[in-house]
């Protein structure tokens, strides 16, 4: 197994090495990350989009997206839709929900695997402990 490309090269936003995001990103299309993100990636278009983690890069974040595509490290949740590719160097921390998945030796997940049977709708991510301590003090003040 090797990472596959991107589907369409003209819409791929790339977060390049050296470079460090911090927040949540929704995007069609492709996003492949060389860098480091500090936020959730999020899918707007449920049937085409994709995200590629490249060795080497890091995400602490959840992941939805119908394709996703890791070789790096991801802390944080991987809901995929279509498929799941992890390559050698991918390193997990968290569950990963799927509908088909792809496996090479080296790669190691710390959480569940957890099938999805159906292909459909992707999940909205589970509300995080802290976001709801935030909804609860804001709603006491």
């Amino acid at each position: 197994m090797r990472m596959r490309k991107q589907k369409s090269a003209s819409h791929v936003t790339l977060i390049a090495q050296g470079t460090e995001i911090k927040g949540d990103i929704e995007f069609a299309g492709a996003v492949q990350v060389e860098g480091k993100v500090k936020g959730s990636l999020r899918a707007t278009n449920a049937d085409t989009a994709s995200v590629m983690i490249v060795k080497g890069a890091e995400v602490v974040g959840d992941i939805t997206a119908p394709e996703v595509m890791i070789n790096g490290q991801v802390r944080g949740d991987v809901y995929a839709s279509v498929r799941v590719e992890l390559a050698p160097d991918a390193r997990i921390e968290g569950d990963v929900r799927y509908r088909m998945l792809e496996m090479l030796g080296g790669a190691q997940i710390n959480g569940s695997l957890i099938h999805e049977e159906h292909q459909g709708q992707l999940p909205a991510p589970a509300a995080k402990a802290s976001d709801e301590a935030q909804k609860d003090d804001s709603i006491a003040e």
